[in-house]
């Protein structure tokens, strides 16, 4: 994008690396991360989900939370190490997985 006058803004590009399906049903799961992810995208479906970053468990008391049929972009993240989500049975959570390229 070039403005008048301004200088020339480079917006940064991700690289997608892989994503998946996750159905915890009332209980905690940890998602494994591809070593050189530093953005997650993260859809719950059916439900609400919850989720703790570099956390091995997540709860309803989690700090991390999305409504049903909302979405979160957590990152760039340079210390993202694990990812626990919780979500009630029945609700399908749906993940992706970037780096900045």
């Amino acid at each position: 994008m070039k403005l008048a006058k301004y200088t020339r803004v480079n917006l940064p590009e991700w690289i997608y690396l892989a994503g998946e399906v996750l159905t915890p049903n009332a209980v905690s799961a940890l998602v494994t991360i591809p070593s050189e992810a530093t953005i997650i995208e993260m859809r719950p479906e059916g439900g609400a989900m919850y989720f703790a970053i570099n956390n091995a468990f997540a709860l309803t008391t989690s700090p991390g939370y999305i409504a049903d049929g909302g979405g979160e972009i957590l990152g760039p993240l340079g210390n993202l190490n694990q990812l626990a989500v919780y979500a009630a049975a029945g609700v399908t959570v749906h993940i992706m997985y970037f780096r900045e390229g």
